[in-house]
């Protein structure tokens, strides 16, 4: 009765029903039946295109999420999280506010899918490589000061460091978004104190060097050099020269003296590394 109501309404085919088959296929009752696998196949059609529009639906949102996050990333690296409302990336985005709220829910949500996007590309330009590649002793610590050195000169995030900004705006915050942004920051530097250690275990680092203050104070180097590069006084390449000449002051005598007398010889010994 149930399958019988489905097709009065429309929504079965009757040629579906056994009555109205030829009388050598239908069954000995002659009462009204489904073809079994004749309706099978007609509703696997029925699930199988839903289920395509549903996919088909559901990359297209997904390809709005990620535009929409892309802008937000760029708005956010040069005014800063709290810097736009979501009527100006609306606006960059030629959306209405409320077509692009209804893709996260909440100004969290989206802040969230920001700071993630931003630490995603951190990643893969600073710390991925040197995983990858794992460099050994000082030169591991050389090639992460160098990577976030490309990593902002290349504006992968336009403006000022992004995660700096951001921590100077959230620290002591308790909201997800904020703690987002602090794991990333302490997992760069605990980035930094591993290579130091590392360096200190292959002895190329003196002994009495503390892996966390100095750390801290190569970090600081980074930024101190990238703000006076921002304030035009200062390039980014002259950077690593500041970043080298420390290098050099912490290093034993297992480092050929004159490879820290300039970036040229630097690179130069770094490649002597692996003949």
């Amino acid at each position: 009765m149930f399958l019988i109501n489905l097709k009065n309404r429309g929504l079965i085919p009757s040629a579906l029903f056994v009555d109205n088959f030829p009388e050598d296929q239908q069954t000995a009752s002659g009462a009204t039946e489904t073809n079994v696998r004749a309706f099978r196949a007609h509703l696997g059609g029925i699930l199988s295109r839903k289920i395509d529009r549903g996919l088909e639906t559901a990359d297209k949102s997904q390809e709005t999420q990620a535009k929409i996050v892309d802008r937000a990333v760029r708005l956010a690296a040069v005014r800063g999280l709290d810097g736009f409302s979501i009527g100006d990336l609306a606006k960059e985005l030629n959306m209405s506010k409320s077509g692009l709220f209804a893709h996260f829910g909440s100004r969290e949500n989206l802040e969230t899918a920001i700071v993630e996007r931003a630490r995603v590309l951190f990643f893969a330009y600073v710390l991925d490589p040197v995983e990858q590649d794992e460099p050994e002793g000082i030169e591991r610590l050389w090639t992460l000061c160098d990577n976030w050195l490309t990593f902002v000169e290349r504006e992968v995030l336009s403006g000022g460091y992004f995660f700096t900004g951001a921590l100077f705006q959230r620290a002591g915050q308790r909201d997800a978004v904020s703690r987002i942004i602090t794991n990333t920051v302490r997992r760069w530097v605990e980035a930094l104190t591993e290579a130091v250690d590392g360096a200190n275990e292959k002895g190329e680092l003196s002994p009495d060097v503390d892996a966390s203050p100095t750390a801290l104070e190569l970090n600081g180097i980074l930024l101190g050099t990238h703000c006076s590069h921002l304030l035009g006084l200062q390039s980014r390449e002259s950077a690593r020269v500041v970043i080298l000449r420390r290098l050099s002051g912490l290093a034993t005598e297992k480092i050929p003296a004159d490879a820290f007398d300039s970036l040229a010889h630097w690179r130069d010994y770094l490649e002597s590394r692996h003949p």
